[in-house]
């Protein structure tokens, strides 16, 4: 919900910022948000798990992921 509503998303863990920008910034920090014992979306979890592929991590909905797949499979 918060990729949806919010244009800054900040996270904190013990105490201190570890993370502060847009959305796609933040949740793209797959590893940093662990730490924090947060998730990103599930598509962005999906490209991270497909990175060897290289999908960027700047995906958070199943739209820009779907775009990108049209976008490849057409060229």
């Amino acid at each position: 919900l918060a990729y949806e509503f919010c244009d800054r998303v900040i996270v904190m863990n013990d105490g201190r910022i570890i993370l502060d920008g847009t959305p796609s910034q933040v949740y793209s920090n797959v590893e940093i948000l662990k730490q924090a014992y947060m998730k990103s979306p599930q598509v962005t979890q999906l490209a991270y798990n497909l990175s060897d592929y290289k999908v960027p991590l700047s995906i958070c909905t199943v739209e820009e992921f779907l775009d990108m797949i049209n976008l490849k499979g057409a060229k």
